[in-house]
């Protein structure tokens, strides 16, 4: 519990911290207690002592020149403390004081904390911005409250632009959101979006693979799930209380916004694809082939208009490749012409008929040529394999 006495301690020991002189070789450990201390008061009682947040703060900022890791230290104790302490909702309460409407002296201590607390989480992002700290970022973004929190934007674009980067953490943090983010809406959708706006090859060719990691599939179990948990509750199977909550979280899954976020990720994905395939020159096989993958994975979900223009695009692809002459260009030829398999073979193709039938087509009265152009590698007889298994699958669909 915060004491007074606990108040009037930390102004003065802020502006001791605060002084150039407070920081040398010698009082490294009492920095690093107190940054244990601060943490340790802020986390047990947020409400009353979120300003020592600004002891954190004091020791990052002073001992930037004298002791980088003691400064990474305090900066990375700020990310503890507020993965700990922050709410999984966004706080409507910043600016609210500065209006002239009558408000409960409670009202005033929980916006005076809210008002706090989103300027301790945008002074650690500038922070953490500044000293190119990637571990802090990561480490943020894979806490789900802050999904819903101010300012996700801010953080979600910081990791983004290190993982176009290469930086291997911020790139496995973006995965690991895409495989939890069950919402779409929430996390899902912005990511996507913000890859999409990415223009440069070079940064593309590490954020394009995570696009398949993206989950366009959720919409179909929030119904199912959400009456299985309201049957419990009827039936008084489980604590009502309990349930109660859990009916109301999920009613705020809702299917239809669900559905619609799908459908943007879906589109911002595929056409991401498209983009790579139309500069295959400017990306790396394995990014090709991920993006192939991915096109014959999710593309049946496409609305018409789109998955005419993916089939085109994969036959002029598949035909490009194949007369380049590139030892790659049998392998890419093929994973295109599975793609179009895959399409041709979906309901969607099915639903479109011709003009992916014709796309097909075209790939297949070429297809003798790819197989013995892959005959001749070792690697390919997967990929041989595959193409006849594909062949025999859409074999009714094209009437022979």
């Amino acid at each position: 519990m915060a004491t007074k006495d606990d108040a009037h301690r930390l102004w003065p020991l802020l502006e001791r911290l605060r002084k150039p002189s407070a920081i040398t070789p010698n009082t490294v450990p009492v920095m690093e207690r107190w940054l244990a201390a601060a943490a340790d008061k802020i986390c047990s009682n947020p409400n009353e002592n979120i300003d020592w947040i600004q002891v954190i703060w004091a020791i990052c900022d002073n001992s930037a020149k004298v002791d980088k890791r003691l400064s990474r230290r305090a900066v990375l104790t700020g990310v503890a403390v507020v993965k700990d302490i922050i709410p999984a909702y966004k706080s409507t309460g910043v600016g609210v004081q500065k209006t002239n409407k009558k408000l409960s002296k409670q009202a005033e201590e929980i916006l005076t904390y809210d008002t706090k607390l989103v300027e301790a989480y945008q002074n650690l992002l500038t922070r953490l911005k500044t000293m190119r700290e990637v571990r802090g970022m990561c480490a943020l973004l894979e806490c789900a409250s802050l999904w819903t929190f101010n300012d996700f934007d801010r953080l979600l674009a910081m990791v983004v632009s290190s993982a176009a980067g290469g930086y291997t953490a911020a790139i496995r943090a973006i995965e690991g959101v895409l495989k939890d983010d069950e919402a779409v809406e929430v996390a899902t959708k912005k990511i996507v979006i913000m890859i999409g706006k990415v223009k440069s090859p070079q940064q593309l060719v590490h954020l394009a693979p995570l696009l398949k990691l993206a989950r366009t599939d959720t919409s179909s179990n929030i119904i199912e799930e959400q009456h299985n948990l309201s049957v419990k509750l009827a039936s008084g199977e489980e604590d009502t209380d309990i349930n109660r909550d859990l009916d109301a979280g999920f009613a705020g899954l809702n299917k239809e916004r669900v559905r619609k976020a799908e459908a943007v990720v879906l589109a911002e994905v595929l056409v991401v694809y498209l983009r790579v395939l139309r500069t295959a020159h400017l990306y790396p096989k394995e990014v090709i082939v991920e993006c192939l993958k991915g096109i014959g994975e999710k593309a049946d979900a496409a609305n018409l208009e789109l998955v005419i223009e993916i089939a085109h695009e994969l036959r002029d692809f598949f035909t490009e490749q194949l007369g380049s002459g590139s030892d790659n260009g049998p392998l890419l030829a093929a994973h295109a012409a599975l793609a179009l398999l895959k399409l041709a073979g979906s309901s969607a193709g099915k639903a479109i008929g011709e003009p992916v039938q014709g796309a097909l087509a075209t790939c297949l009265e070429s297809l003798p040529k790819l197989l013995r152009l892959l005959l001749s590698q070792e690697d390919a007889i997967g990929l041989l394999e595959d193409l006849c298994r594909g062949v025999m699958g859409v074999d009714a669909t094209l009437g022979g």
